[in-house]
């Protein structure tokens, strides 16, 4: 991780983006490049950022996500140090980038858009760039619902995502994407960005505009946050769905559907844990395997983690049936 009084950064990519609306609300689309490297290589930084989230991928290996909440006048972007990650010959960046399409009390709204620049530096000097340009491919994500309710004014969208549309293996450097769309781009960054809030114009016979409204790209200021797995301390309550008490005024409509709401006024029953095999594996670092007959109305799991957390839900969900489905809530 770099920081801006580490280094200087030329800019030599492009942002890029999807075909379609500038600002989609909720929207997710997936982007895939290349760069190369051979022998004598001494260091691969990849430099990135993106309106308004984004997960990096590397070779098919989660690597970090970001950027750090900004103005995007103030645009910050990341750098990863990949050298002990790549691979003799190609190797691919994949990403996702999650644009709002509205502010909330941690963003303010500029326009979808991302940025990526590769830099392979070799031990006699020179250096090869790579980054978003014609060469890369982009396709619009239908896995997760536009449509989806914010959790809250002050907080961000729930999550309503559909496992089938995903394309299996996107990440991955064997993925056939030829089928996917080229990028529309959409103009290069200032040349130069130096320090931390302090830019550097070009100077000589171009006089190229800055990209609006990214007008600044700032590096970031903070460290990453370390991420590592937490497991639950304890099965609170386990049982069986009976239903709801939502009353008939209650309107399903996705506009106003607030998950958490449902979960909320589910009636629940007393289960006596038949059809669960491994129940204690959650709580437990190795064979973290739980297999349930789920009874016809579902099945509810409530988790206690021991403490407040910052984090993100992960789990693997296998089914022999079509359309399972999870809902999934937070409370402290």
């Amino acid at each position: 991780w770099l920081t801006g009084k580490d280094k200087k950064m030329n800019w030599e990519k492009e942002w890029v983006w999807v075909k379609g609306p500038e600002s989609p609300r909720n929207f997710y689309v997936y982007f895939r490049g290349w760069f190369e490297s051979g022998e004598g290589v001494k260091k691969v930084l990849v430099h990135l950022t993106a309106d308004s989230r984004y997960l990096l991928y590397l070779n098919g290996e989660f690597q970090g996500r970001g950027p750090a909440k900004c103005d995007p006048k103030y645009q910050y972007y990341d750098t990863y140090n990949v050298t002990k990650k790549v691979t003799a010959g190609r190797n691919l960046i994949a990403v996702l980038v999650h644009h709002y399409g509205e502010e909330t009390f941690s963003y303010l709204l500029g326009r979808g858009g991302f940025l990526c620049q590769s830099e392979v530096i070799y031990n006699d000097g020179h250096k090869k760039v790579y980054g978003t340009d014609s060469s890369w491919r982009t396709k619009s994500a239908e896995a997760w619902d536009q449509n989806a309710s914010r959790t809250t004014v002050q907080l961000g969208f729930q999550e309503i995502y559909d496992a089938k549309k995903e394309p299996v293996g996107w990440q991955k450097p064997d993925f056939d994407d030829t089928s996917w769309d080229t990028p529309v781009l959409l103009g290069k960054p200032l040349k130069k960005t130096v320090g931390v809030g302090f830019i550097r114009p070009e100077t000589g016979s171009i006089n190229r505009t800055p990209t609006i409204p990214w007008e600044n790209l700032i590096p970031r200021d903070i460290p990453f946050l370390k991420e590592s797995a937490l497991l639950p301390q304890r099965v609170v309550e386990i049982g069986e769905i009976a239903g709801s008490n939502v009353g008939q005024g209650f309107s399903l409509a996705l506009d106003n559907l607030n998950l958490a709401g449902l979960l909320e006024n589910e009636l629940h029953l007393p289960w006596n844990k038949e059809g669960i095999k491994g129940l204690k594996n959650l709580l437990r670092q190795n064979d973290r395997y739980l297999e349930i007959s789920v009874p016809e109305n579902g099945l509810y799991l409530i988790l206690d983690f021991g403490k407040e957390v910052t984090g993100f839900p992960n789990f693997t969900l296998e089914t022999e049936e079509d359309g399972g489905m999870v809902d999934l809530a937070y409370d402290e």
